[in-house]
């Protein structure tokens, strides 16, 4: 089969690939609304990446219950430059420094991904950049004129592929930023190979919130931080 055939019989599968479940600190959405919402949206399927766990994941791997919906088991680590994401995990990430969480991603058969790169990253130095998988060229909860910069600087420059993902953590917001995969058939496993071929699109598929998702995202932090501190 020639290359141009093999590309034909390749289909397009839409997946959120950054949402949060009430297993992160500031999420309020579980793991079976999120399954149940992604599915309502006709999506193929999404990565859970709660931070500092992977718990979410594994419960929604659980209810995902059949082939034509994957859920990708991922997490989010808040490192000294800022957050990365690692997809594709078996266990959890221990490491909080950014170089060896990639390696350790790495060793974990997983891809190491730069989730909204301009907001809450300090600066980001190029070896490092080198070392990541895809960055997210959409994020639902940046501002729209951020995604052509991140293309310019980030994607091409350094050859990434291109991401989207909600950085959902309430039920309305999944969906509203995608990543579309080229794949021969829809599997963890394909959905791997087509971000490491780069054969992905960042897709926005509504504008930015109000802020009052983000406003209230960080009120439940906040709230629980305070709940934790309080001696009982």
């Amino acid at each position: 089969m020639s290359e141009r055939a093999q590309e034909r019989a390749h289909d397009a599968y839409e997946l959120d690939l950054h949402v949060h479940t009430a297993h992160s600190f500031d999420g309020l959405v579980s793991p079976r609304t999120v399954v149940e919402k992604a599915r309502q949206l006709d999506l193929s399927g999404v990565a859970i990446t709660d931070h500092g766990t992977i718990r979410g994941a594994v419960e929604a791997t659980e209810m995902a219950g059949s082939k034509d919906f994957v859920v990708i088991v991922g997490m989010e680590v808040a490192t000294e430059i800022g957050d990365i994401l690692g997809l594709f995990l078996q266990s959890p990430l221990k490491s909080r420094w950014c170089e060896d969480c990639v390696y350790e991603i790495h060793e974990q058969g997983g891809i190491a991904t730069l989730p909204h790169p301009y907001r809450h990253h300090s600066r980001l130095p190029f070896e490092l950049v080198e070392t990541f998988d895809g960055v997210e060229v959409w994020n639902a909860r940046d501002p729209e004129d951020v995604s052509h910069r991140v293309r310019q600087q980030l994607a091409k420059p350094y050859s990434l592929a291109e991401l989207g993902g909600s950085d959902a953590h309430w039920s309305r917001e999944i969906g509203r930023a995608r990543t579309i995969a080229i794949c021969p058939d829809l599997s963890e496993e394909h959905v791997m190979a087509a971000i490491k071929a780069r054969r992905t699109v960042a897709l926005r598929c509504a504008r930015s919130g109000s802020g009052v998702e983000t406003l209230a995202t960080k009120a439940v932090k906040h709230g629980r931080r305070a709940y934790n501190r309080i001696p009982r």
